[in-house]
């Protein structure tokens, strides 16, 4: 009989799935339907979770770029708007409150809403934040919603804007639904 590697006067019974050394029984962990010696299933856990983390990383980088260009996209639609209350801001009272009428700030605070929320799904992403799926799926539906009226309503805009401001939150949406798994408190 074969002795352990481990433990000269010990028989060993199986052999390790890596290595291929023999040990007893205590020397083994068992994973699945495989043995693996100690060291080696050390090894084996640092690849796979490697493997693992790269590309749950890669995946998630792209999603944070998206969410990225997704809010210089929302502040893009609505610049004009913003040249004009720096506009404003230098302008003294009477031209702040020509500026600060409701349809005025009606427009302006759902934007930089937009742009903050989707800064903080970027950071969400970044760091595998469970809540990150959540909120991926209402701002980008939100998003959607927004551009399909503006589109309907008969809004002029750059090709590139509505591109970005209906395929990103689908894939941003993508991204995170394919991590759910991944993604932890």
């Amino acid at each position: 009989m074969v002795s352990c590697a481990n433990h000269p006067g010990v028989d060993a019974v199986l052999k390790c799935r890596k290595c291929g050394r023999s040990f007893c029984l205590s020397c083994l962990e068992e994973v699945g339907e495989f043995h693996y010696c100690f060291s080696c299933l050390k090894s084996v856990s640092r690849d796979a979770r490697s493997v693992y983390t790269g590309k749950l990383t890669a995946s998630l980088i792209v999603g944070t770029a998206l969410c990225v260009a997704i809010g210089v996209m929302i502040f893009l639609t609505q610049l004009d708007n913003f040249v004009a209350l720096v506009n404003a801001l230098g302008g003294g009272p009477d031209a702040m409150k020509t500026f600060l009428a409701p349809s005025m700030l009606a427009t302006l605070a759902p934007v930089a809403l937009g742009v903050a929320m989707f800064t903080f799904l970027a950071i969400g992403l970044v760091q595998s934040k469970k809540w990150a799926l959540q909120l991926a799926v209402v701002l980008g539906l939100m998003v959607i919603v927004w551009r399909l009226v503006a589109i309907a309503s008969g809004s002029k805009e750059p090709i590139y804007s509505p591109l970005i401001l209906i395929i990103g939150p689908i894939v941003v949406m993508a991204i995170a639904y394919i991590n759910r798994e991944n993604l932890r408190a």
